[in-house]
């Protein structure tokens, strides 16, 4: 049912997990961040194509971070400056626009293959990045595992676990970027949020601190045909909101009969929703976070770990 082969895309060894009967099937890049270049889920027998993932073109580079890994932190850190437990830090500037360091370190490393599993409900490849802390403005040891599963009842899953291999307490913060598609505009999709609370920003796109609530947008509202994204821009980091063990987002497509359900693990952390929609319109990037931008400085979802210890944290994604 099952099966996992290799492919040549954009340079980059590509890894192809498949489900054979009903076409489903997740594309990683290993070489270039791990990232997933595409994620074909199934409902109804219909095989939907359903992240907006890099093209040839886009590679190397990935300016829009699409399907981007982000650690050890997501979002900005504001002018690239921080202090922890007591010292300074000065990480590399890549946002030029904003003199800041945005996305993290790894988005464009090669990763290694841990891994190769297939079972007869499932297909699964394990990677690994192993950081040895030569950055000053990052000088904190770690590897970084990822497990990505194609289950047989339809569901993509991402394992995620970090361990600390240095000496030193670490600082850190993790999310995942996708922008997600159904087939139709944006502006033809209805969304319910995780929750109504999200983070004022500032002119740098960093949080104020101050929280907000958005107006409309509720599973009440949704159900009397509401929460039209039409005529709304995103760009909007929300909080866990009234879930206790996770946090949910769906993105409904009437035309297409379809809902994208992400889930993300709050009881390992995943407390922080991203939402942004570009300007094309054509997808919107849904990012689970532990944290919000500028973490090392605001600590909001900051996560410390201590010498040898670990952190995990999942996130799934089908259709209803």
């Amino acid at each position: 049912m099952f099966s996992i082969h290799t492919d040549t895309f954009a340079g980059y060894t590509r890894y192809l997990l498949k489900n054979e009967q009903t076409n489903e099937t997740i594309a990683v890049l290993p070489e270039y961040g791990g990232l997933i270049q595409e994620l074909v889920l199934s409902l109804n027998n219909h095989a939907y194509s359903i992240i907006d993932g890099v093209t040839e073109e886009d590679l190397p580079g990935n300016m829009w971070y699409k399907s981007s890994l982000l650690f050890p932190f997501p979002g900005r850190i504001k002018d690239g400056i921080y202090t922890f437990e007591g010292k300074d830090y000065q990480l590399p500037i890549n946002e030029l626009m904003r003199k800041s360091a945005l996305h993290g370190l790894i988005a464009d490393k090669s990763f290694q293959i841990i891994r190769t599993d297939i079972k007869n409900d499932r297909a699964i490849l394990e990677l690994a990045y192993t950081y040895t802390g030569q950055l000053t403005g990052y000088p904190f040891p770690y590897t970084l595992t990822v497990k990505y599963t194609l289950l047989s009842n339809h569901v993509f899953r991402m394992d995620i676990r970090v361990q600390n291999t240095g000496a030193t307490n670490m600082p850190m913060g993790f999310g995942w970027h996708p922008y997600f598609k159904t087939g139709s505009r944006v502006d033809q999709l209805r969304i319910i949020l995780p929750s109504k609370k999200y983070y004022e920003l500032d002119a740098f796109v960093v949080p104020t601190g101050k929280i907000k609530q958005m107006q409309g947008f509720t599973a009440a509202a949704f159900q009397k045909g509401g929460n039209q994204i039409a005529g709304k821009q995103f760009d909007h980091g929300f909080t866990g909101g009234q879930y206790k063990g996770s946090a949910k987002t769906l993105l409904h497509d009437e035309l297409q009969n379809l809902t994208i359900c992400l889930t993300q693990s709050r009881h390992h952390g995943f407390n922080y929703t991203q939402v942004f929609t570009p300007s094309h319109r054509n997808s919107i990037a849904i990012e689970p976070q532990t944290c919000m931008a500028n973490v090392f400085n605001n600590e909001i979802g900051l996560l410390v770990l201590e010498p040898g210890k670990e952190w995990i944290g999942d996130i799934t994604v089908h259709l209803q």
